[in-house]
């Protein structure tokens, strides 16, 4: 997942971006951690970041698979949504509403 993430950073205006988007999944957490525009490490764990994106954990696989992005996804869930506005420009980039397919064996 992270060459995806790395195209998709480089391709907006977080472009180079240095530093953690915190995923706030209420009660489980994940931290992503970008050194000059690539993925550098994800970490579960507690984060004081300003850069929080809160993702009601039903809601991570939609907004990881990319049917719709976070502001559609925020109408019918109002406690999904970044916590600063660059937190927002990094959802915007890094997860973009987009189609997607799993196939799945019978």
């Amino acid at each position: 997942i992270a060459p995806v993430l790395d195209r998709r950073l480089q391709d907006s205006s977080c472009a180079g971006f240095t530093g953690l988007l915190h995923l706030d999944l209420y009660g489980a957490q994940a931290d992503l951690s970008f050194d000059r525009g690539h993925l550098a490490w994800g970490e579960a764990g507690p984060s004081q970041e300003r850069h929080t994106l809160a993702v009601p954990a039903d809601l991570l696989p939609p907004l990881l698979l990319g049917y719709q992005g976070w502001r559609k996804l925020r109408d019918v869930r109002p406690d999904l949504g970044p916590r600063s506005a660059l937190a927002a420009l990094l959802a915007d980039a890094l997860f973009p509403p987009c189609r997607s397919w799993i196939y799945q064996q019978y």
